[in-house]
């Protein structure tokens, strides 16, 4: 009779081990399907932000090229500006040569004027005044030139 009772015991034991690997085993069925049902989502999510990351980097990327054209439409005026400043430049040059040119020729006329006639101060100060006159022509003509320059390049 102990070794009946002995094979009920280890049976029953047998079965409740049994029962408890079949709920123990249940159990990590579940913790998986969970974790799978996570991980989906995660992948899912993740795709979604690979989309996302995938169409902003598209965006920055063609408003680059955008921006890009936009700036080398500017260069043609940036040329311009850099060829009318020459211009300016140039006619400037020009000016304070025709300047230093009248000067020294009404500077010379007067001194040969004066050193060859020998004449009284009443006649210097006429040449005086012919310098004068002749300067403020030449600087009224120097102001035409310069505003039909600015204008015949506007």
């Amino acid at each position: 009779m102990v070794i009946e009772l002995c094979a009920i015991f280890a049976a029953a034991a047998a079965i409740v081990l049994a029962v408890y690997a079949i709920f123990t085993l249940k159990k990590a069925q579940s913790s998986l399907d969970h974790i799978n049902e996570t991980l989906n989502g995660v992948q899912r999510e993740m795709e979604r932000i690979g989309g996302e990351t995938m169409r902003f980097m598209q965006n920055a990327n063609r408003l680059t090229v955008e921006a890009h054209h936009k700036l080398k439409t500017f260069d043609p005026f940036f040329r311009s500006v850099t060829e009318a400043g020459e211009a300016v430049h140039q006619v400037a040059s020009s000016v304070k040569q025709a300047a230093a040119l009248v000067s020294q020729t009404v500077t010379g006329q007067v001194e040969q004027a004066v050193h060859k006639k020998r004449k009284t101060m009443t006649e210097a100060a006429e040449w005086a005044n012919l310098a004068a006159n002749l300067w403020l022509k030449w600087k009224s003509h120097r102001r035409a030139d310069a505003n039909e320059d600015l204008s015949g390049s506007g």
